[in-house]
């Protein structure tokens, strides 16, 4: 059987001796990661979707109404994502996109569409 055994120059010393230096160490060294969010106070509650979008085909020019509805607190602000770009302006508490244009043909409206629902007001830092 090996036991280790430290010794210092005036002979062999407490086997707790190591382990408090070895504790002291870190916990006077920061940790290895270091980051923080700032989460608002009047943060209660994420965002939530409570009306999506359903899959819609249109064959004609005819107005499109895409609702996105979300809860939270604050009130969520939405983005809307056309295949994968993020266009059109930022909304506050709805998110519902309308195509109305007439002068926009209907290829222009093509695409896969996707609603975000964010809370602005946190962030990190």
């Amino acid at each position: 059987m090996c036991v280790s055994q430290w010794t210092g120059y005036r002979g062999p010393v407490s086997p707790a001796l190591p382990l408090l230096l070895l504790l002291s160490f870190f916990s006077s060294t920061p940790p290895f990661a270091q980051g923080a969010i700032s989460i608002p106070e009047n943060l209660s509650e994420p965002p939530e979707l409570t009306k999506l979008p359903h899959s819609y085909t249109a064959f004609s020019h005819e107005d499109i109404n895409l609702p996105c509805e979300a809860t939270g607190n604050p009130t969520p602000t939405f983005r809307w994502v056309k295949d994968g770009e993020a266009f059109g302006s930022e909304r506050e508490e709805f998110g519902t996109l309308r195509a109305q244009d007439e002068e926009e043909t209907l290829d222009s409206y093509g695409g896969y569409y996707r609603s975000q629902p964010v809370l602005l007001k946190a962030k990190s830092r």
